[in-house]
Parts: C-alpha cells; sequence; structure tokens
C-alpha cells in the first residue's frame, strides 16, 4: 500500500469546486488543515460564510474525493470556524477571478 501525502490529499481536494462560484475549495483558501495517521485522514475546512446552506455538499464531496485516493482508510472531516475566513486566503487566481486585487 502506498503511503499517503499531504500533497496527495491536496490534489484530491483541488478537485472539490464551491458550486457558486466555481473555484476549487483550495484555490479559495477554505481547506485548514490536513492531518495523515496511516490510512486516516482528517480535514478541517471551513465556509465563505456560517450561513453557507454548502456545508453538507461541501463535506460530502470532500469526502467522496479524498476516498478515491489509494491508500485511504477512513477520513474526518471538521467544519470550523476558527480562523473565520475571509478574502485575503484566496490564491492569486481565485483573488482575480473574483475581481480581487493581488
Amino acid at each position: 500500500m502506498a503511503e499517503l501525502k499531504h500533497e496527495d490529499i491536496m490534489g484530491a481536494l483541488s478537485r472539490v469546486y464551491d458550486p457558486e462560484i466555481n473555484i476549487p475549495i483550495t484555490d479559495l483558501g477554505l481547506v485548514y488543515k490536513v492531518d495523515i495517521d496511516g490510512d486516516h485522514v482528517v480535514i478541517d475546512f471551513s465556509l465563505t460564510s456560517p450561513g453557507c446552506p454548502l456545508a453538507d455538499y461541501l463535506e460530502n464531496e470532500i469526502r467522496t474525493s479524498v476516498s478515491e485516493l489509494s491508500g485511504v482508510g477512513s477520513i474526518i472531516t471538521n467544519l470550523v470556524w476558527t480562523p473565520y475566513w475571509g478574502p485575503e486566503m484566496m490564491n492569486d487566481e481565485a483573488r482575480l477571478t473574483l475581481g480581487y486585487s493581488i
């Protein structure tokens, strides 16, 4: 069994798009932390606002995308609010796409 790597998990997460703005959650800065212990993966993620109706959808998409990787046994997702998400957490490509300056 191949050892899971952080970049593999992030690659899988980069295929999860915010459906309202069609930008990967990794580019938006919504993935706060990825911990790997053997075949066990823990992902802390956030939303752009507490009232966002997409929490369940994004959590399901995260689980589905990561579970497709070879070597993943279990996945725990944690929706977190600290730190509170802000536009400064986006990468430059996402900022430009949404009309922010870099």
